[in-house]
C-alpha cells in the first residue's frame, strides 16, 4: 500500500469521483500518490500517458479510463510495465473484459470485484447454470442485477404487496444471501454492503480453461469495502428521511 500510485483517469464526472475516493482511501492508509493524468473519453492511444506514469516513479498504475482500460492494459504490456516492477490495477474491470483482452496481456494484474464464479459454491453453481444458457460466464454486474431483482421479488412475495415503502422496509430487514453474496445487508441509506474481492489475473500456464481467469488474493469485509454510513454526503441521510 505504501508504494507510490499513478492514476490514468477518464476526464468526466464518474472518473473524477472514482479517483477522488481512491486518493482519499490511500491517504487514510498512509499511501502515496506519485501523480496522475486526465484523459479524454474515447482515447485510443495512451502512449504519452504511460510514459508519464513511467517517469513518475510510481509502482502501482491505477487504470480509471472507463472503456479504455483494456486498451491501456494492452499498451502497458507493450511498454513492459510489469517487467519494470509496476503493478497494474484496473479500477473497473470484469471477467468478460479479461476474457476479451486475453491472459497474455492481463496476467498478473490485480482487479477489485464484487463477484467471481469461484467466490463460493453458490456462485459457481449459478455461474455454471448461466454459462449453459449463454456460453459465457456472468460478469459482476449481471450477478449484481440478479441479486437485486431476486431480493426485491422475494420481498414482494413475503409482504404480498408492491407498495414501495412496504417492500423497501422488508428488503432492509432481510439479509441478502444468494449466489452474489452470502452476507449482504441494505443500510438505511439504501446501500447494499457486502464482501468485495481482490483477485489476480492468472498466467496462461495457471489457467485450466477459457474462463479460468483469476485467483483470489484477499477478501475485503463490508466495513472496509464501502464508505462508512457516517461519511455519506446524502442530505436525506442527514435529515433521517
Amino acid at each position: 500500500m505504501h508504494e507510490p500510485w499513478f492514476f490514468i483517469t477518464a476526464d468526466y464526472a464518474y472518473g473524477d469521483a472514482v479517483e477522488k475516493a481512491a486518493r482519499a482511501r490511500l491517504a487514510k492508509l498512509g499511501g502515496k500518490v506519485a501523480g496522475g493524468v486526465k484523459v479524454p473519453l474515447a482515447t485510443t492511444d495512451f502512449s504519452s500517458f504511460l510514459l508519464q506514469a513511467q517517469a513518475s516513479g510510481a509502482k502501482v498504475l491505477a487504470l480509471n479510463a472507463a472503456g479504455g482500460n483494456a486498451t491501456v492494459m494492452k499498451q502497458g504490456q507493450e511498454f513492459g510495465l510489469a517487467e519494470q516492477g509496476m503493478t497494474i490495477v484496473p479500477m473497473s474491470f470484469m471477467n468478460v473484459d479479461i476474457h476479451a483482452v486475453g491472459l497474455p496481456d492481463a496476467q498478473g494484474d490485480l482487479v477489485p470485484t464484487s463477484f467471481f464464479e469461484d467466490g463460493s459454491a453458490a456462485a459457481r453453481k449459478w455461474s455454471d447454470a448461466l454459462f449453459a444458457r449463454r456460453h459465457a460466464m456472468p460478469s459482476q454486474i449481471q450477478a449484481g442485477v440478479y441479486s437485486a431483482v431476486r431480493h426485491y421479488l422475494q420481498a414482494v412475495k413475503d409482504t404480498d404487496s408492491n407498495d414501495a415503502a412496504t417492500v423497501m422496509a422488508r428488503m432492509r430487514a432481510t439479509p441478502v444471501s444468494d449466489a452474489y453474496t452470502a452476507k449482504g445487508a441494505i443500510r438505511a441509506d439504501q446501500r447494499m454492503v457486502h464482501d468485495l474481492y481482490l483477485v489476480q489475473v492468472k498466467t496462461p500456464a495457471e489457467s485450466t480453461g477459457p474462463w479460468d481467469l483469476v485467483k483470489l488474493v484477499a477478501t475485503v469485509s463490508p466495513d472496509q469495502a464501502f464508505r462508512p454510513f457516517a461519511d455519506s454526503p446524502c442530505p436525506l441521510v442527514r435529515t433521517g428521511k
